[in-house]
């Protein structure tokens, strides 16, 4: 199922929902609708993230979001973190999208997956820790960037610890997306942090 099939029944419930019987306008019920299909996508993503991690996931952070925006192209980043009996745990992607789809006479943009040749999509992640002494967040453990390897819209990456790497104290995940259309377009994406 594509994006805008998904969003187009997600949409008709918002409408079906809010708009006759609770005289909600347009422009409301379309905030409303993005901000479901926002929590079905972070629903979604967390019980993908838990088979990733075999374990039940508890005290999960993370973020979802464009970190890059026009009606050519749009980058979403992916970061989470997660533990497993005191020991991190992470999840990162980057997703590209393009096209609009219209609603009730609005306009909603990123609704569709965009395959890029391989090479064109690209993720990094640094997991950072909380450095009282110098009062700034370190960085304790990354990897290389990975590149997406044949066509796709997506690609993602996970990584754990055996124990906490850099001792206890406050961890986060910083992901970095881009997706290249002429120029590499992206950005960071800080998942929040916990104390580990």
């Amino acid at each position: 199922m594509q994006y805008e099939e998904a969003f187009a029944l997600i949409a008709l419930a918002c409408l079906a929902g809010y708009g006759i019987l609770r005289r909600t306008s347009c422009k409301v019920l379309v905030r409303r609708c993005r901000r479901r299909l926002t929590i079905v996508t972070s629903i979604v993503a967390l019980a993908g993230l838990s088979a990733f991690a075999g374990q039940a996931v508890a005290h999960t952070i993370g973020s979802g979001q464009y970190v890059y925006r026009t009606g050519d192209l749009c980058t979403r980043s992916i970061s989470t973190m997660w533990h497993d009996n005191g020991n991190p745990r992470l999840a990162v992607g980057t997703e590209a999208a393009q096209g609009s789809f219209g609603v009730g006479g609005f306009n909603l943009d990123c609704v569709n997956a965009f395959t890029r040749p391989a090479g064109y999509i690209a993720l990094h992640w640094t997991l950072f820790k909380w450095g009282p002494a110098q009062n700034a967040w370190l960085n304790c453990s990354s990897a290389g960037w990975f590149f997406n390897g044949s066509p796709n819209w997506q690609i993602s990456r996970g990584n754990s610890w055996g124990s906490k790497p850099c001792g206890s104290g406050y961890y986060g995940v910083m992901a970095d997306s881009f997706v290249w259309n002429g120029g590499w377009y992206g950005g960071g994406n800080w998942s929040g942090y916990e104390y580990l």
